[in-house]
């Protein structure tokens, strides 16, 4: 779970950071960017820290990876366009909703797909 907070934690930070501080236009972009930065926290904490892995197997693990957490991120990403561009919300409010459906769905895949050992 604290790898989880951590990389929401940097996927928010680098949204606020391109939206207040360097002042982008629009949520959207920002929450892409903030997912990539998000993702690399999320691999290497689970990778290390939740299941314990030290084999260096990331030719198995890695693209399960990355095809998931892509696939999550340009759902993210539709939600943060829905709630800012359509409905006209503050990114804010996306960024919860849509985080809360990405937490919950890395969270099964990880442990389902992703990080499943490699079959002998």
């Amino acid at each position: 779970m604290q790898v989880g907070i951590a990389a929401t934690l940097v996927h928010y930070l680098v949204i606020v950071l391109l939206l207040d501080l360097l002042e982008w236009a629009t949520p959207t972009p920002a929450t892409v960017v903030g997912s990539v930065f998000g993702i690399a926290t999320a691999y290497m904490g689970n990778y290390l820290y939740v299941f314990g892995l030290s084999d260096r197997n990331h030719d198995h693990y890695a693209p399960r990876f990355i095809a998931t957490y892509l696939t999550v991120m340009a759902i993210h990403a539709g939600m943060m366009y829905l709630f800012v561009d359509i409905l006209n919300l503050r990114y804010e409010y996306g960024f919860v909703v849509a985080t809360i459906f990405s937490a919950t769905t890395t969270f099964i895949a990880n442990h389902l797909v992703v990080f499943r050992p490699p079959q002998e």
